[in-house]
Order: C-alpha cells, then structure tokens, then sequence
C-alpha cells in the first residue's frame, strides 16, 4: 500500500495555529474560587455567553449588533466588582474582539483571567456538534482556539472544563478527544428526556463516563492489569443551559428544591445566560448580585443557602473534592447519548446538519457539490465476485454476489424510497425533528438505463424528473452509489418528504442476519465502531415504545453516520460448509443519518423538503428554493461493501477515512506545454508507507505563524491514530521516525496533548482525580522529561504507539536530503 502525503489547501484560520511553550513551564495559581461550606447548599451562580458563531442570521450580523456590546459590558463590569466571575465560550467571536482590542484593554483582561474573574469555557473555536464533525476536524478547531488562548493568556489560561451546552447528542469518541486534550470535565444538557428524568430520580446525573472500547482493543495493558483509556467525568444539567435571570430569590426556591433531589452533592450549579444575553451586563450582574443575597437569607430541605458567583472549573473542583471527601460513589456510564429525543416521539434527524462547525444556517442541507473521487485500492481476498442486473418492472437495482467456491449467493436491493407526511398532520417534522408515522413509499415510476464501459458497468435509475441513482460496478468489484435528488415537489405546499436509500441483502440462509436479533454497527464521530441495537438502549431502559407494541419509532432507531454503518452476520462454525462470517458496509461522503431496521437491511436519509416548523427555535421551514426557485439539488455518493468480516474490518478505517477526507486534486494554468518527463515524475512526503493499522491523523509546521507574524520553526506537530483490529492485540507497535519524512531528519520527540499546547505529564500531573475512576496516571505512563512512549536508540528516535489510542508528539529535526548520511 502506498500512503501519498498530500498538500492540503486549508481554510484560512487554520494557518494561525499557535504552539506549544515548549521549554517554559511553570505552576499556575489556583484561581479564586469559593468551594462553599459543607453543612450548606452551596448554590454555583455561572453566568456565561451562548453566542451562536452563525445560525438564523450571519457572523458579521451577530457580532456587531450582539457579541462586540456584550463583551465590553462584561469585560467592563468584571473589572470594577471584583467578586463577579463569567465564563465566555465561543473564542471565534472572541478573538475576532481581540483584534480590535488596544495594549491598556488587553491587559486588563489578562488580569481577569489570571484571577480567575474571567474563564473561558471548552476553547474551542466553536462549540462542535458531536454527531456529524469527522473526529480530526473536532482536534483542528480545538488545537485552533485553545493555542490562541495559550499564546494570550499563557498555560494557566486554558479552559479545563469540556463546555459542550448545545451540541445535539454527545458521541464517545468526541468526548475521548477531549480526555487526551486535557479537560477534566464534560457539561451539556441535550440528552434524551427519559434518560435525564430517569437520571434525576437516580441522583444519576454526574457520573464517570467510559470512553473507551469494550472487548480491550482500546486498553492500555500495564503489568498485569489493564486500564481503559480513560473515564471523563460527566455533568448534566438536569433542566436547560440557561436559567432565568432574576434578582428574587424565593422565585429560584421551588427550583432548587428539586435540583438539591436530584444531585449526589450539596453543589447545585444555576447557568445564567440564555442566547445573547449580557448585551447589557451591568444590569443583568447586578440583578445576579442581588440574587446571591437574597438566596444567601433562606434555606433548603433545612439546610442553609450559600450561593455565589462561580465558574466551570471552581464547581468541578468544588464537586470533586465533595466526592473524594465521601463514601459517595459515582456512577458509570458507556457507549453514547444518541440518539436525541425531546419530547415522546420526536428525534434529531441526526447527521443531516453540521452544526456550528461549517453551516450557513441551521437549515443548511447536506452539500450541492461533486467531488472528484480517487478510488482506495482494496487489498481484501475475499472469495466474491459480483454482477449488476435490473428489470424494467422493479424499482430497485440488484447486485448479485456469488461465492467463487459454490458457498451460496446474496442479492442486495437498492433502491430510493421516502417517507411522506401530510403537512397539517399533528407532530410535525422540520428543521430539528424527524418524526416519521408512515412506512417509506417509492419516489416514483423508474425509467432504466445501463452503461458497458471497459472499466466498470453501470445501471442508472431516473425517477421522474427530481430524482436518480447510479449503479456502478469497477472491474475490480469496487461498488459506488451515485445519488441525485431534487428540486424535490412539495405537492402544492401541503407534503412532508424525506428522501432515503434503503440496502436489502436476501441469501438464503440468511447470512447477514446478526446474532443478536437488531444489532448493526456505527461510526462515532467518524472514528471507532459503536455498537447498535434496534428499539434498546444499551445504559438505560427505554420505554417511549409505539402504542400497542415493543418498538421504537422509525425516527427512534437513526442514529448519526459520519463515514459508515455496518451490519455483520452470526459467526459460522469451523465446521461449517457455508462461507465465514460475512459484513455489509455502506460509506457515504458526507454525514447522514442511518439505521437498520430490519436484519439485513441499512437504510440512509439523503434530503429533506419539510414545510412544517417543529417550534424549536429556527422559525422557518426546511424547504429552501435555491437560486432558481424551484428547490434544492443534492448529489452524493456510498461506497458499499460485501466481504467476510475478516477481510472488511482490516481495510474499515482505511475506507472510512478516503470517503472523510479523499485525495484532493489541485490543477493551475500554465503558460506552454509541460515537458512529459517533469509532468510524471512522483513526489512522496513519507519515505516509507506506514503500518495498515497507523493513521497519520495530522502534521505541521510546529510553532507556526501567527496572526501572519513568521515565526522561527524546527519543529513538527504529528499526530498518530493506532488502530488496531484484532481485540486480542494489545502490544503496543514502535514507529520509527527519525526518516520517516523526506528531507528532514528527526532529532528527538516529546509526547504532549492533542491540541499541541500542553506536555502530557504536566496534564495529568495537574488532572482532577475522581474516586473510582480509571485513567492511566503518570507515574505509569511517563516521566517528568520524557514518555514511556518515547524511545532513543543510538541516533534512532522511536515513537510507542498505544492500541486505540491517538497520540501526539512535537518532532525536533533538522532539514537534511540524508538521514543515514548524519
């Protein structure tokens, strides 16, 4: 296999990565935090922003009729009363303000970070959706808004607390990034509502959630016991992100009362700061102020109130040092919280949108444009062999696969079906909500053309005038979908349409049914597979069943795809005459919602025309008319893949990440003929091709420049993802990387956190520690000035990559053509 180290061609922000303070390192004060009184009900007043970078209008509109007063009010407010404390998140807006700010402004927010009066919450350049953002992306935009806070503000002003309020469901492997960024905790409070109640009457609603893999392929193995990869401490708020803001405290009782039921410690946190708020904080603070006394006069479940302006980080510590301090226990909790459901029936069409990260508008569909496609070479020996067949009576494409040793034969149906819905029928879909009552229906009557080529056959379907699908089948038994869909009719205004394809296996016996009756895989966050189960929830007991049956909704099973779904058949015995155990894949470009709702079956939603508005925020329906005004065209691809599940789970991340991120073709004008010689010859960044399982995740220039400011480098940041595919590997692998890139040698290596900015034994030297949890301490994995995943042997320098783990490290190195010539 040959891995081709492309230039990329980024956005424009990404090129003001700032670095690491690679030899400077020194003790944080603690800030000023109030950790309450033990006998009391210590009532955490966080006053925040929740600016969206971009949703029902533009950037520049909210910047300059919002974000820009609300910043100098509060910059203004927590200069002169020096007990108030705010916690700011959205570092987009925020440096964007920066830019405009002089020397004397400057520094005064230094010093109010320093005290701890100002603190910023996740870092991120945004607030990431979790359940379509590719999980590299997620590291880029994190690495972008944390290293501009170091470089401002210095290590200590780094946010600690994971500050993810609004995201639509919390995927693991987004919340696994932020245990190798540094963060101590996770806060949101989109979560199912039945788990959240069910959680409330537990006292359930802070716990330890593992985010790691079961089966150990995602372990750290130290001696003679394994530790997983780490458990990050969760804290949901059991009501909204935003509480009220009032100055009478007997109107906040009746909602502490129950809040003090519904958490393990006598630390109850009031989030104070719906969207856009703050415009005028002298106003608002001062009524937060007032708040504070009057609550500091009465009691609670007789127990005294002590409430205070506080922040992210001062109630973690506070709740941490309550627990440790305790026989309390914490409870746990893996796999994810998806899908997102907010009242009985309704559910996030969950990977049709792009949340905060690239959108226009919230109501943005999935994207217009065709992309080039260079197709990954598949090294699979599987035994199949396949052929493209279609009737003009049936409105479907059937590909047929035959076992090349006479082991039996699987059809697989696909075909464009939706699910319509009157407009004026009660529960309405729209821009947030998929909520689906009727079976899917055919699009329409289709009309059949095939195509012989030499490299590949295809069959395309044309259903009507809005709608199609090709059918390709390479040579070498590669399978893509090509789909088509729109200006979708809406029947005069008064119809519901989501567009799906739906992939059928039929074999007899059935090969692709699972073990378990419902199970089918997915993707998290574009990374790991995550296991499934139709109509369950594996860490609670679901009960929003159908009237009269024991199943979930349609909407209930979609569950978000960033790059795949999968569904695997039950093991065959060694004895057996039949094939091994066989797996189906579906890889679409871009992130979409899936599911399987019948063994052997997986279904994707492709396009959505809702005229309904589901009232939660949007205030307009999901039915653009495009430049033309006849509505919306959108073309993607699936890549699907049939094969024994020996063979499809060694090349699964191999294709997941070419569908994520394929080779990017760059062409320029030139001025006269390019001579044959220079136009063929080959250029490789990598000296070698790296192990199947060793995913280059990123590398640059480390420090880079910075606000276009050149900076002196001899250094690169690289990120690795080892991942391994058999559960019983857990050795970890050395890579060698001292020539590992074309003309530079590297010197030495230092492991540090993900973003870049912070050593790892320096993080987890200063990381909270939350009894009962299990994470990896330093004394087991590095040293003060090294890693155990580090190693120099003579001139080499040898990276010890962990199974599962993505690792980073800051590369010295000299420029040389030679490495061995040193």
């Amino acid at each position: 296999m040959v891995l081709w180290l492309l230039c990329i061609i980024s956005l424009s922000f990404l090129s003001r990565l700032i670095p690491i303070a690679q030899q400077e390192q020194h003790t944080c004060a603690a800030p000023a935090c109030e950790f309450g009184k033990p006998d009391a009900v210590n009532v955490h007043i966080l006053a925040h922003s929740h600016l969206d970078v971009g949703w029902v209008r533009t950037v520049d509109q909210y910047y300059y009729d919002s974000v820009k007063s609300i910043l100098d009010s509060v910059i203004e407010q927590l200069d002169s009363v020096k007990h108030y404390r705010f916690t700011f998140a959205e570092i987009a807006f925020f440096h964007r303000w920066w830019q405009d700010q002089d020397a004397n402004i400057r520094d005064r927010v230094r010093e109010l970070v320093k005290r701890g009066a100002l603190e910023f919450g996740l870092g991120g350049w945004v607030s990431a959706d979790e359940a379509t953002v590719y999980y590299a992306d997620a590291i880029d935009q994190l690495r972008l808004g944390r290293n501009f806070i170091q470089r401002e503000f210095g290590q200590c002003g780094l946010p600690r607390i994971a500050w993810q309020l609004d995201s639509f469901g919390h995927a693991r492997d987004h919340a696994n990034l932020f245990l190798g960024s540094g963060y101590d905790a996770i806060v949101f409070q989109r979560v199912d509502h039945e788990e959240k109640k069910s959680r409330a009457r537990e006292k359930s609603l802070q716990l330890l959630w593992d985010t790691s893999v079961p089966g150990g392929i995602d372990n750290h193995d130290h001696g003679n016991r394994t530790i997983p990869s780490g458990t990050l401490f969760t804290h949901i708020l059991s009501t909204s992100y935003c509480d009220y803001i009032t100055h009478d405290g007997h109107t906040v009782l009746n909602s502490l009362e129950k809040r003090v039921e519904e958490y393990q410690t006598n630390h109850i946190a009031y989030l104070m700061g719906c969207d856009f708020e703050f415009q005028d904080a002298k106003i608002q603070l001062d009524m937060l102020d007032r708040l504070v006394q009057s609550l500091n006069g009465l009691s609670v479940h007789g127990k005294l109130i002590n409430a205070f302006f506080s922040t992210p980080i001062c109630y973690t510590q506070a709740v941490n040092k309550a627990f440790n301090n305790s026989t309390m226990s914490i409870p746990r909790r893996a796999g994810d919280f998806m899908p997102l459901a907010s009242r009985r029936h309704p559910l996030r069409p969950l990977g049709l949108q792009t949340y905060h990260i690239e959108r226009v508008q919230t109501s943005q569909l999935t994207g217009q444009k065709k992309h080039a496609w260079i197709k990954p070479k598949s090294h699979s020996t599987s035994d199949w062999k396949f052929v493209l067949k279609s009737d003009n009576y049936s409105p479907w494409v059937l590909l047929e696969a035959i076992n090349r040793n006479g082991l039996g034969r699987i059809t697989i149906r696909i075909e464009l079906l939706m699910y319509v819905r009157p407009q004026l029928y009660g529960g309405a879909s729209g821009a947030y909500i998929f909520s689906s009552w009727f079976e899917a229906t055919y699009v329409g009557h289709p009309k059949f053309l095939e195509f012989k080529q030499e490299l590949f056959h295809q069959i395309t379907v044309q259903y009507g005038n809005w709608a199609s699908m090709d059918v390709r089948l390479y040579n070498d038994n590669q399978i893509e979908v090509e789909w088509t869909i729109g200006p979708m009719p809406d029947n005069h205004g008064t119809t519901n349409r989501d567009v799906i394809i739906r992939y059928t296996l039929e074999a007899d016996p059935p090969t692709l049914n699972p073990f378990t009756p419902g199970e089918f895989y997915t993707d998290s966050a574009g990374r790991r597979l995550i296991r499934r189960v139709r109509h369950k929830r594996p860490d609670w007991n679901v009960t929003r069943l159908d009237p009269g049956s024991d199943s979930l909704p349609i909407s209930g099973n979609y569950y978000p795809i960033v790059n795949r779904i999968l569904i695997k058949g039950a093991e065959t015995p060694s004895n057996s005459s039949r094939s091994s155990q066989m797996a189906f894949a579906v890889y679409p470009d871009r992130a979409e919602g899936g599911t399987s709702l019948v063994d052997g079956q997986i279904e994707l939603m492709l396009h959505r025309r809702i005229l309904s508005d589901d009232y939660l925020g949007m205030g307009e329906t999901l039915a653009e008319n495009g430049i033309d005004g006849k509505g919306l065209i959108v073309r993607g691809k699936h890549i699907i893949r049939l094969a024994e599940w020996s063979h499809l789970c060694t090349e699964d991340r191999l294709m997941a990440e070419y569908v994520t991120r394929p080779p990017l073709a760059l062409f320029a004008p030139t001025t006269g003929p390019v001579q044959w010689d220079w136009k063929m010859r080959p250029w490789m960044g990598l000296t070698r091709s790296l192990p199947h399982a060793v995913h280059l995740v990123s590398l640059m220039r480390w420090p880079q420049s910075y606000n276009g400011k050149p900076q002196s480098s001899n250094g690169l940041l690289v990120l690795f993802d080892y991942h391994v595919t058999d559960e019983h590997a857990r050795e970890p692998y050395e890579l060698s990387i001292s020539d590992l890139f074309q003309q530079v040698c590297v010197t030495d290596a230092e492991e540090v956190t993900l973003t870049g900015e912070q050593f790892i034994a320096d993080m987890l030297n200063k990381r909270l520690k939350w009894p009962g949890e299990t994470l990896a301490r330093n004394h087991e994995v590095v040293s003060r000035n090294g890693t155990k995943h580090v190693r120099k042997i003579d001139e080499s320098v040898l990276l010890v990559l962990q199974p599962g783990q993505i690792q980073a490290f800051v590369l010295k190195y000299i420029p040389h053509t030679n490495c061995c010539s040193i």
